[in-house]
């Protein structure tokens, strides 16, 4: 989910490079320990999430949901929704006929993206929107390859992925349109795939990925978009690995999932100045903001060149980078996706994992603070 609902801005931090320090607490709200409620999970991983009101509504690779108990399975292609109170399996039930790898929400339709070409036996090429129903709406704006970031900012959606044409017009991996599927003349055009959208109080659309040109410069990873033409406005510094996922925080600073070789959890300015860096050896998949901290989710094992053992999920403290080490969740498999309620009293996890906190947890987990 990449809904900017932050407002602020940063001091900027130049050139600042933020060595991983471990403490051994940090005076932040984490989220609890483990999952707090006991909910449905899924069959195969879960990649986006958004949450509406006490409602978490949730897309990825699976095909059913499961009690938490284990005993009851229902079909749910891709789509399905959980209410954050109870825990219950709600009604709500759209079905696509692949993937969904994109989610995002204006409170009142719900934005998907993915593999799928089918959704609610209706033809809709890798993008769709649905209402609070599970009702297809008249929105209609295929690509021609799959999606992999939305975002939303007014009534413009902005769309990431690995496609080269948006409603029958060539759009190089980045494009937009409006809330109603009309296409923008927004065209930065990447030269290759897009997998993380976020913007910052300047307007401007920060974006990142494999791409290594935008607008036939060369820019490696990551680069900052005016919101109207499209044309980079430069990130100061830019990533030598692709950049998979990204917020921006409260504080109007970006904060980023980076893969590739090893993985990264990043922080910068919201004109692109480098913050801090944390090394893991593993992929970096998924961050969010909970609790006043950073948190970030992949398949790494070890942080700080093997010296800190603390597997696939953390908490960061946003100025510094430091990691919280009295909150060790350690799911047992890797980590695709987060979301945050309004009140920030909620953190929700989607993945191919199976327990968290040493609690039974499959492919989804909510921490909820009391």
């Amino acid at each position: 989910m990449t809904f900017r609902r932050w407002s602020g801005r940063s001091s900027v931090l130049v050139g600042l490079l933020a060595v991983l320090l471990v403490s051994p607490s940090i005076a932040h709200a984490t989220p609890p320990a483990k999952p707090t409620l006991k909910t449905w999970g899924a069959s195969s991983a879960v990649k986006a999430q958004v949450i509406i009101g006490t409602t978490l509504y949730f897309g990825g690779d699976f095909a059913s949901v499961t009690s938490p108990d284990g005993a009851t399975t229902v079909t749910r292609r891709h789509l399905a929704a959980v209410d954050l109170t109870t825990g219950d399996l709600l009604p709500w039930n759209p079905a696509a006929n692949g993937g969904v790898d994109a989610m995002v929400t204006d409170g009142t339709a719900i934005y998907i993206g993915g593999a799928f070409t089918v959704v609610n036996s209706a033809s809709r090429s890798h993008l769709a929107a649905l209402d609070l129903t599970g009702a297809l709406l008249p929105f209609k704006a295929a690509t021609n390859a799959k999606v992999e970031a939305l975002h939303l900012v007014g009534s413009t959606v902005y769309v990431g992925g690995d496609f080269t044409a948006m409603r029958g017009v060539t759009r190089f991996y980045l494009g937009a349109l409006t809330t109603s599927g009309t296409l923008l003349p927004w065209d930065p055009s990447a030269n290759d795939r897009v997998r993380a959208i976020t913007s910052v109080s300047t307007g401007d659309i920060v974006v990142g990925c494999f791409f290594t040109e935008v607008g036939g410069q060369a820019i490696d990873h990551m680069d900052a978009l005016d919101p109207i033409t499209g044309a980079s406005n430069s990130w100061s510094y830019p990533s030598s690995a692709e950049v998979v996922a990204l917020i921006t925080g409260p504080d109007d600073n970006v904060y980023g999932a980076i893969a590739g070789s090893g993985g990264k959890v990043r922080s910068w300015t919201n004109d692109g100045h480098l913050r801090w860096t944390v090394y893991t050896d593993g992929d970096v998949n998924a961050v969010s903001y909970a609790g006043g901290q950073v948190i970030a989710g992949g398949h790494w094992i070890y942080m700080n060149s093997g010296a800190t053992y603390l597997p696939r999920l953390a908490a960061f403290d946003p100025a510094t980078g430091t990691v919280d080490l009295t909150w060790q969740p350690k799911p047992n498999k890797q980590i695709w996706s987060f979301a945050t309620d309004a009140t920030d009293m909620t953190l929700t996890m989607g993945g191919v994992f199976t327990s968290a906190g040493k609690t039974p947890a499959k492919r989804l987990a909510v921490f909820q603070e009391s």
